[in-house]
């Protein structure tokens, strides 16, 4: 009887020790997963950081538009000045 018992008992830790051996393959797929997304977030960081470049050389132009506006209308102010 105890021979069956200690067979059983051997059989259990060995189903045991399988489950513990998925649950490592397991966790090696989610770090794996893990790492494809940080790689992801980095391609799409990097993307983003080389887009926003154009954009803010594009701002530039607008901000010497809307100086050169501005000294536009201080001109049209002093003409007027000038001539009443």
């Amino acid at each position: 009887m105890q021979a069956t018992v200690i067979k059983m008992q051997a059989t259990v830790i060995q189903m045991q020790a399988t489950v513990i051996k998925m649950q490592a393959t397991v966790i090696k797929m989610q770090a794996t997963v893990i790492q494809i997304q940080a790689t992801v977030i980095q391609m799409q960081a990097n993307s983003d950081a080389s887009y926003s470049d154009p954009d803010a050389s594009y701002s530039d132009p607008d901000a010497s538009y809307s100086e050169s506006a501005a000294s536009y209308s201080e001109i049209k102010r002093e003409s007027a000045v000038a001539l009443k």
